[in-house]
């Protein structure tokens, strides 16, 4: 209670007096958990009611149009203790009950014009008091697109391939997904399931070094560049030399990049670890490079050039660093393939989080798609988090109704809203027809690991039905022969990596701000071994569906936004047609690889991107 409420032992002291005095206990107390509990909820309530008095509370104009949240009778509205004192608590779903904070049995009655209020929105961990928080404000609120009138539903926002025909689902005679398609991990899954907060900082440092040593290795066997070619770029040498490192930035504040803050960071085993500054005025053009150079914080390169002076590495030239190989099946299993998907194409609908506009938890896009799903059968529905969304102002505040009791009679968890809202919606998708695929997110309020990579959800726990399958974020696995990638953060294909930024940005103004990373399990995010064929990245940027350097790359944004519903995407893929001849053709091999072939998913592949 003194970390709780930020008070001192004295004055607990003191309100444990009172509150003896109070209910008239005589001599001493024994002091029991049911005292405790409701000692520390008088305390509570008294320290609101304070807030309250000191004018804590600020009450929105009165008008038919505003739209506000409601905070129940006595509940020094949320703004009070939940903001001045950072608490944060479980919601409760006592018999349908809007959870609320109980009010004392020695409070005055609120009228019911005080009961609307106009209320900050807590966050989901413990504030300092005097923290600013973001504010639902009722112009906000009252901009707030209903589900029921959002405009063009159904209507393709983008098209990839658009001369490959959609097919028309469901699929006739009826399919089952288990002789259809077969899901294979490419990860070992339970790598993922490490400690987090047990991060240790020799193996963060040792892991962004392997990281610098991996790309020398990758160079040298790309350029065949002896040791003596690759050196330290902080060290005065006129002559040529080609260095290793990663990109960061000389600011300290915000990580701002640009080409006067702009350091190359060496590996320990070359550089000892040393930083110098990178001049790029004389950067020579590559060939097949389109447009300029562009950099990142954390972006391994490898850079040629000279250092004259020792203040600086003037770059002449950015060699390229090699991709990961090409996926490819044997001509036999693309055979046996094609054969289970003589119906029709390979079909995927896929979403990402949220689910849910700002001022309600009745996730109807999620419901929308998963009635979409149900109707349609494709073969598999990808849902990516978030899904309890810790930053949705009625989750961090606990104010929504769950139906009946906790099992323990008190009150429910976010296990139970998810269980509530996003397991029986799921239901609704035929578990014969159709394998749903759950990869979470680092702001999943129902995900202990919180940290980036991330293991996947439990499926028992959530009660979620038999033909889910539940994957870490970021995945990589294969539908078929298809390879796929997905993951709810940022990626680049030259870093092999889902997510080769570091340090990860600071939240700008939008909030927007890069995930927690476990560095030492960083590594669980590359892709090394293999490139995807397919691409899944929702972002809050523009929806698209693209090909880039012979992957399909799909933004299918998100299943609906703070103020209104968004947007996902279907996906057919076509069987990979083998050539003549009884080998196939043989410029369709992958090289070097007797009789292996490339899948060349994106000649094959149609991709819609639909408004919910």
């Amino acid at each position: 209670m003194l970390r709780l409420y930020n008070i001192n032992p004295e004055e607990l002291f003191f309100k444990w007096e009172s509150y003896c005095m109070r209910l008239g206990f005589d001599g001493d107390v024994k002091v029991n958990a049911d005292i405790a509990r409701d000692f520390k909820k008088d305390t509570g309530q008294a320290l609101e009611a304070e807030v309250k008095a000191k004018g804590g509370v600020k009450r929105a104009p009165a008008g038919p149009t505003g739209r506000t949240l409601k905070a129940g009778a006595g509940a020094a509205a949320a703004a009070g203790v939940e903001v001045a004192l950072g608490l944060y608590n479980t919601p409760r779903k006592n018999a349908g009950v809007k959870r609320k904070y109980d009010r004392s049995p020695y409070e005055t009655p609120s009228s019911k014009s005080a009961k609307t209020q106009h209320l900050k929105v807590a966050p989901s961990s413990p504030l300092h008091v005097g923290v600013p928080l973001k504010e639902l404000s009722l112009t906000e609120s009252s901009q707030i697109t209903p589900f029921s009138k959002r405009p063009q539903p159904g209507t393709i926002r983008e098209t990839l391939n658009p001369q490959i025909p959609r097919p028309t689902l469901p699929l006739s005679p009826p399919t089952t997904w288990g002789s259809r398609v077969t899901l294979n991990a490419i990860h070992d899954l339970k790598e993922f399931k490490y400690r987090t907060m047990h991060q240790k900082l020799y193996e963060a440092s040792e892991m962004l070094d392997q990281k610098i040593e991996a790309v020398v290795s990758q160079i040298q066997e790309r350029y065949g560049v002896t040791s003596d070619e690759l050196t330290d770029p902080s060290a005065t040498k006129p002559a040529e030399i080609i260095a290793v490192g990663r990109i960061v930035s000389d600011s300290i504040v915000d990580g701002t990049l640009n080409t006067a803050s702009m350091l190359l960071e060496s590996c320990r085993r070359i550089g000892a670890g040393s930083r110098v500054p990178l001049k790029l005025d004389k950067l020579e053009k590559v060939e097949g490079r389109v447009g300029p150079a562009s950099f990142f914080p954390g972006q391994i390169v490898a850079l040629r050039g000279v250092n004259p002076n020792g203040e600086f590495f003037s770059v002449k030239e950015i060699l390229e660093i090699p991709r990961s190989p090409w996926p490819a099946t044997p001509r036999e299993d693309l055979i046996t393939y094609g054969e289970r998907l003589e119906a029709g194409g390979l079909s995927i609908m896929m979403a990402a989080g949220p689910y849910t506009t700002h001022d309600n938890l009745d996730y109807e896009p999620l419901e929308e798609l998963c009635r979409r799903a149900a109707e349609t059968r494709p073969d598999v529905l990808m849902l990516m988090g978030p899904f309890i969304d810790i930053d949705h102002p009625l989750v961090a505040m606990g104010d929504f109704e769950l139906e009946g009791e906790g099992p323990d009679g008190e009150g429910g968890t976010l296990e139970d809203l998810f269980r509530e809202r996003i397991s029986r919606k799921i239901d609704m998708v035929d578990s014969v027809g159709t394998m749903v695929i759950l990869i979470p997110n680092t702001r999943d309020a129902v995900v202990k690991h919180s940290a980036f990579p991330q293991e996947a959800m439990k499926r028992k726990v959530l009660e979620l039905p038999e033909n889910v399958r539940c994957l870490p974020n970021p995945s990589i696995f294969s539908l078929n022969e298809v390879v796929f990638g997905a993951t709810t953060v940022d990626h680049i294909l030259t870093q092999r990596s889902f997510y080769p930024i570091f340090p990860p940005p600071p939240a700008p103004a939008n909030g927007v701000a890069g995930p927690p990373l476990d560095l030492p399990h960083l590594p669980l995010a590359n892709f090394a071994k293999v490139r995807p064929d397919v691409l899944i990245l929702p972002s809050q940027q523009e929806v698209f569906a693209r090909t880039v350097e012979g992957v399909v790359v799909v933004n299918p944004g998100m299943a609906s936004e703070k103020r209104a519903s968004g947007t996902f995407a279907e996906m057919v893929i076509g069987k990979r047609e083998i050539g003549g001849g009884e080998h196939g053709d043989g410029e369709e091999e992958a090289e070097g690889t007797g009789g292996v072939m490339l899948h060349k998913v994106w000649e094959r592949v149609r991709v819609d991107v639909l408004r919910v």
